[in-house]
């Protein structure tokens, strides 16, 4: 073979070299991408399950109108007594504290207002580190209805609830009873595992329940 042959082959074979480990490398980002879409829909997935479920006790906290099939029932809800005497309250647990907020809602059009307790709390020895460092508690969250558990996720990393009554004026809670906005944050990771381009779902809402401010001006 002559020194000119030797050099086709050579970058025939160099070329070769490279087009493979491009095609490598494409096939290994296509399944990387493949993961994280998956994650990602996982992860979605599973905060809109809780999302659902909070909008409805939240939009209908102090609501006192159902369908019992033939009519209408009413069942008298004073919105001052909605949230419970004991609507919050913190207990150490290993890992942090354990918060608890309880009020009553309506939880379907079909049913009676019924006591909503969600409570919340890191889970001892679990987290998650993020791509920048940042080190994450998992968080279980807990829904109750009627005293009954009725939903819990495990891959919250963060949930915060702010309280807040419906004007300027006066813009700190002083007393539950003129408790009117309440605003809800969350993030969370895939039940699969923290993805690397979409590392956290978020959501963040604030709901001013009807039912809480409906008599607030009739005197």
């Amino acid at each position: 073979m002559g020194t000119q042959q030797m050099i086709y082959a050579v970058t025939a074979s160099v070329i070769g070299g490279l087009v493979l480990l491009t095609m490598f490398w494409v096939q290994r980002r296509g399944q990387e991408a493949s993961i994280d879409a998956v994650q990602y829909r996982s992860a979605k997935s599973s905060v809109l399950s809780l999302v659902e479920i909070m909008e409805r006790d939240f939009q209908n906290m102090g609501a006192h109108m159902y369908w019992n099939g033939t009519t209408f029932i009413g069942v008298t809800e004073d919105p001052a007594a909605v949230i419970e005497n004991t609507w919050y309250d913190s207990t150490a647990v290993p890992g942090g504290m354990r918060y608890m907020f309880q009020f009553r809602s309506q939880p379907d059009s079909l049913q009676a207002p019924a006591l909503i307790r969600y409570e919340w709390e890191p889970i001892d020895g679990e987290s998650v580190t993020l791509e920048n460092g940042t080190v994450r508690p998992l968080f279980e969250i807990r829904r109750f209805a009627g005293g009954t558990l009725s939903y819990s996720e495990r891959t919250i990393t963060e949930f915060d609830l702010e309280i807040l009554p419906d004007t300027v004026a006066h813009p700190l809670l002083v007393n539950m009873e003129d408790a009117r906005i309440f605003k809800v944050e969350l993030q969370a990771i895939s039940p699969l595992g923290k993805g690397d381009t979409v590392e956290e779902t978020r959501f963040a809402a604030t709901y001013r329940p009807t039912a809480m401010t409906i008599t607030d001006n009739l005197n």
